[in-house]
């Protein structure tokens, strides 16, 4: 079985709700930038970031430039999930909390 994909339309009228992820989408991409306290906390912050997409089987692009962190998701089709399974959503809502 595998999960629907949203169309542009409804991707972009997700992201503009007033309740909706604070990620954007550009070039097909859900793309994100979070500013951290420091290089450190950049680090421990993409460090959660690399746990939750392990566990999610979606692996975003990531970039560091010291304290600022940038997450690109892709919006192509993933595998087809296990039955019974709840599909990973990493970007709906589960934000990973930054780190003071």
């Amino acid at each position: 079985m595998s999960r629907p994909v949203l169309s542009d339309a409804e991707v972009i009228a997700a992201l503009s709700a007033d309740d909706g992820p604070d990620w954007h989408l550009i070039a097909g991409k859900l793309i994100k930038t979070v500013v951290c306290d420091d290089f450190m906390a950049a680090l421990a912050y993409v460090g959660e970031v690399g746990r939750l997409a392990e566990a999610a089987d979606h692996h975003p692009d990531i970039d560091i430039r010291y304290n600022r962190v940038t997450l690109a998701l892709g919006l192509a089709q993933p595998p087809a999930e296990p039955p019974g399974e709840k599909p990973p959503d990493i970007a709906q809502g589960r934000s990973v909390a930054r780190r003071q």
